[in-house]
């Protein structure tokens, strides 16, 4: 501030008449006094910031205050020596200000950040306040794992599907079977027999295993996986059935076939395992001949009647002797007894008289003759 003294000593070129013209006291006591009165107004552009005056020399051209969420602006202008800032808090959720006012999140300002605890889901964050402690999604074949932290915000659960056959697992991913993994049932139909099936796809639908003495029986069914042959041993003699069980013989079963050797004899068999291996019937007048062979199980004796007087063989045959046939016992002559059955009286021969011959019956009496004797003399 100029004081009047100050503004008496200045020369103005409007007051002074120019650099070398005389002082004049009266324009002196109307520049100091205009002096004065631009003193208390104030003059803006002399670097003195006067009453009235928001800044002079050191006006603002731009306002920021630093901090994200207030709005500041320059009102005024330097010119006029009345610029300066004004700043207003932020309260709305805009994207790109800078400022996340208050109230506002990272779902619906992209210039908040995510803040653990504060109930909001905002991301990168998985949860808060709602965080799985634990992780199950009921499905049996998903791994179910808990990741991540409630206290980071960062918790969730992981549900990754099973593809692997793993026995006590719980879980029958697909493409096993109870064969492989057995968590899985047996599925029939679906080409693979597991147990109890006994068949899938390849179920049997009549039974033949080709032998004879078996009982070949379809037994369940290829619907519900069950079907499959029993072969059941026959063991039976039953003629007409085509088997000859273990056991059985052409004498008790006509499906036999008779078997040498085995110690039964069935026709056409005349031995089997008793077969003579030579043959005398202890008769002297029969001729032993064994015929056929024990190997074929028809050895046999035959015996025949010898009927011809022969020496030598051991046989007398009806109807030969001695003379024909020296194996004939030699026969004494037959004793022939003579009885006179009537006496004769001395004299003359009485009529009746006979006489009685006496020998063993059928005793032949071709040259026998009978002569008459006179006893007296």
């Amino acid at each position: 501030m100029h004081t009047r003294a100050t503004l008496l000593a200045l020369c103005l070129l409007s007051a002074c008449g120019g650099e070398s013209g005389p002082l004049d006291a009266a324009a002196l006591d109307a520049a100091a006094l205009d002096a004065a009165t631009d003193a208390q107004v104030g003059v803006c552009g002399d670097g003195i910031v006067d009453e009235g005056e928001r800044c002079d020399g050191d006006c603002p051209s731009a306002c920021d205050d630093g901090v994200a969420c207030t709005l500041d602006t320059l009102l005024g202008a330097a010119a006029t020596c009345d610029a300066r800032c004004a700043s207003a808090p932020i309260e709305a959720c805009v994207d790109g200000d800078g400022c996340c006012a208050d109230g506002c999140d990272v779902t619906t300002d992209d210039d908040c950040s995510a803040s653990c605890g504060d109930g909001v889901v905002q991301p990168p964050e998985t949860c808060d306040g709602d965080c799985p402690s634990a992780c199950d999604d009921g499905v049996a074949c998903t791994a179910d794992a808990l990741v991540g932290a409630a206290s980071s915000c960062s918790a969730s659960c992981s549900f990754v599907p099973i593809d692997a056959c793993v026995s006590g697992d719980g879980c029958c991913a697909p493409g096993c079977d109870a064969t492989r993994d057995d968590d899985c049932s047996a599925s029939c139909g679906n080409g693979v027999v597991e147990p109890p099936e006994t068949c899938d796809g390849d179920c049997p639908t009549s039974c033949s295993d080709g032998l004879a003495c078996t009982t070949d029986t379809l037994v369940g069914s290829a619907s519900t996986c069950s079907a499959s042959c029993s072969f059941s041993p026959i063991s039976a003699c039953v003629d007409g059935d085509g088997c000859c069980a273990p056991g059985c013989d052409a004498t008790r079963d006509d499906d036999c076939s008779p078997s040498c050797g085995n110690g039964v004899t069935e026709p056409p068999e005349l031995c089997d395992g008793d077969c003579p291996a030579s043959c005398d019937d202890m008769l002297a007048c029969t001729r032993d001949t064994l015929v056929g062979s024990a190997s074929s199980c028809s050895a046999m004796c035959s015996f025949t009647p010898i009927s011809a007087c022969a020496d030598g063989d051991g046989c007398c045959p009806a109807g030969c002797d001695f003379g024909r046939d020296d194996d004939c016992t030699p026969v004494p002559p037959a004793v022939v007894l003579v009885n006179e059955v009537l006496y004769d009286a001395v004299g003359a021969d009485a009529d009746g008289a006979f006489i009685e011959l006496h020998g063993p019956p059928g005793t032949d009496l071709s040259g026998y003759a009978v002569v008459g004797v006179n006893g007296s003399g």
